[in-house]
């Protein structure tokens, strides 16, 4: 019976000395970023469906996401609202990036790079993929840095235009948070990974937290993922028939129209 009562203690206890140990001296910031990519998931296609709340500050909206993503090639995804009816399908590549709107009954298709006016900062399509998968953003570090900051380690990189800040944890080398920042602009993209659980051999979080910010508008996105399959054989439907219409796309507000019934 003491032994039962003591035990969640001494748990604590031990998980307390293993952690202070492993913070007693700052570590190299290539021995850090070396175990990080060793937790990080390979894959070369990642399914997941999740719940997503959306907020942009004046309205807040909640819809099932269908992502599937071939590495290096392929981000594909579906937005349902209520009654599971499809309001919005994304196909995106390297170079191209295309939105249906069904509720309207249009479509558009735009360089990848007029994504940055929907997301309010500027990534590269390899980055976002990385940020989705819940890994590390590749920017092609120039300078880099290693501290130790609230009891987790934090990696700084940075290149002529972006930074980047790691929070990891000591003990299992996860990301507990990632912060993405355009060095020209006022903008960012704040990423919180929780409710890690096993995937495939990997540590995979299962709730995101997304926050950007451009100058003084503030956009969330909650992501709580109910399942994820790892290089499985997917498809990438994305049929435009003769009923919908081709338009020039305004972000936000295609977000709004095609989500809300």
């Amino acid at each position: 019976m003491i032994n039962r009562f003591f035990a969640p203690f001494l748990f604590l206890l031990l998980t307390y000395t293993a952690t202070a140990q492993s913070l007693d001296s700052i570590p190299s910031y290539d021995g850090v970023l070396a175990k990080v990519y060793d937790t990080q998931l390979p894959y070369s296609t990642l399914g997941m469906r999740s719940h997503m709340v959306w907020d942009d500050g004046s309205s807040q909206m909640e819809f099932q996401g269908n992502t599937r993503r071939q590495k290096d090639s392929i981000e594909w995804m579906s937005l349902t609202g209520p009654f599971n009816i499809e309001g919005a399908r994304v196909l995106a590549s390297p170079d191209t990036f295309r939105i249906i709107n069904r509720l309207a009954g249009e479509y558009a298709i735009k360089e990848f790079t007029y994504l940055e006016r929907w997301l309010y900062l500027k990534l590269e399509f390899n980055t976002l993929q990385q940020l989705l998968a819940g890994q590390k953003a590749d920017i092609g570090e120039k300078a880099t840095a290693v501290s130790i900051e609230d009891s987790m380690y934090v990696l700084y990189m940075e290149n002529d235009k972006m930074q980047e800040k790691l929070w990891v944890h000591p003990l299992n080398y996860t990301i507990t948070k990632l912060v993405l920042k355009d060095k020209m602009l006022k903008q960012s993209i704040a990423i919180k990974f929780e409710a890690y659980n096993d995937l495939n051999g990997k540590p995979f979080s299962y709730r995101r937290d997304i926050e950007i910010n451009r100058d003084a508008q503030t956009m969330r996105l909650l992501m709580d993922i109910n399942r994820a399959t790892v290089n499985e054989n997917l498809t990438y439907p994305f049929d435009v028939t003769d009923r919908l219409k081709r338009i020039e796309w305004k972000p936000l507000a295609e977000i709004e129209t095609c989500c809300t019934m």
